[in-house]
């Protein structure tokens, strides 16, 4: 028999809740190269990793075998060591079947510290497998796990998958990294399953950077859906379109947006982003000025192809200069009394036209 001591006191990692533990074991699992397997039997759960047997310098603090793997979650070489402690502090039974061994977790009173702290307990076993079994766990709690690991979930619903990770479509508003579940995200029409080297995450593995959620997601949106099913997500500012932080390039989607825009304005449509533009536009001659304020909206109809090669046109004929009236004066006198000058008085209107031509008034220039 053997111990590896520690420094880890119980309070730990006091915020982390069993859920947590237990998805940080799982996703050690999925981020290993060996075939993946688990059980979930009675209040059991295990977890495996076949052909795999870590070695006792993996106990140490800091000690990793995946820093500077963009391909996992991990990498901060605390991950199961971390879980083993909130669950022991939790009141679950972990035991670690590491290949020819057995650790046994638990909390000891060390004299050199004057404190109980973290420890494994070494024996002899016949294995070949890395086997993490946790007992006394709850119906709920099995639930909440395999809701937070999307490797346990029997059904996805449709699924489209791109260079960055997956879109979820038949799931609202999830955030999944390395099928790790890591915070809700409101107002998004689907769930997503990045990559660990597209979207890194922080310490805590609950948050991520908004910027980098954006451009990650249009960017995987983009590759995988239809420029019509994008161009819906502007228009009902779906938070998946990116919004402030970033939006779609694509010409195709621009166009659709544009589409979408002349159902709503009609086909001579002309968009702005506030009123004074409008007004300004009104007075030079155009017609069926909209504003929109949807930044992003705005943009990509303005980014359009079609729409600017119909701006383009428009602005010709707004700027052009007015026709040269060709009427003579006399016709343009006629013209103007065949609406102003009562009927019945011809006769007055025109021995006013003699009188201008006596007096030496020419009206045919």
């Amino acid at each position: 028999m053997k111990k590896y001591w520690t420094t880890y006191l119980k309070d730990y990692w006091h915020d982390w809740t069993p859920a947590n533990a237990i998805r940080e074991i799982s996703q050690n699992a999925l981020d290993s190269d060996a075939a993946f397997e688990y059980d979930f039997r009675g209040d059991t759960l295990e977890f495996t990793s076949k052909g795999v047997e870590l070695p006792a310098s993996t106990i140490l603090l800091g000690m990793t075998t995946k820093r500077n793997d963009d391909n996992t979650v991990g990498g901060k070489g605390e991950g199961w060591k971390a879980s083993c402690v909130i669950l022991l502090r939790e009141g679950f039974d972990v035991v670690i079947h590491n290949g020819s061994k057995i650790w046994t977790p638990s909390f000891e009173f060390n004299e050199v510290f004057g404190r109980e702290v973290f420890v494994i307990t070494e024996t002899e076993g016949s294995g070949e497998d890395l086997t993490f079994i946790i007992s006394g766990v709850s119906e709920g709690l099995k639930a909440e796990v395999i809701h937070d690991c999307l490797y346990l979930q029997k059904d996805l619903g449709t699924v489209f998958e791109g260079k960055r990770g997956r879109v979820l479509m038949d799931t609202p508003n999830k955030l999944y990294v390395g099928g790790l579940f890591v915070c809700d995200i409101k107002g998004h029409k689907y769930s997503y399953d990045f990559a660990p080297a597209y979207l890194p995450l922080n310490r805590d593995r609950k948050s991520v950077d908004s910027w980098n959620l954006a451009a990650n997601v249009t960017s995987l949106l983009e590759e995988v859906l239809p420029a019509k099913d994008l161009a819906q997500l502007v228009s009902t500012r779906a938070a998946d379109a990116g919004g402030w932080y970033s939006t779609f390039t694509s010409d195709e989607v621009a166009e659709e947006v544009y589409a979408i825009a002349k159902e709503s304005y009609g086909n001579t449509v002309v968009v702005v982003g506030d009123g004074d533009e409008k007004e300004k536009l009104e007075k030079r001659g155009y017609k069926n000025v909209e504003v929109v304020y949807n930044d992003q909206e705005r943009k990509l109809i303005q980014k359009a192809p079609s729409y600017q090669e119909f701006f383009e046109e428009l602005e010709q004929v707004v700027d052009a200069p007015e026709p040269e009236d060709g009427r003579s004066p006399l016709e343009m006198l006629e013209e103007w009394a065949s609406w102003a000058i009562p009927d019945g008085m011809d006769t007055e209107f025109n021995e006013l036209l003699d009188i201008f031509r006596s007096r030496g008034v020419s009206f045919d220039d």
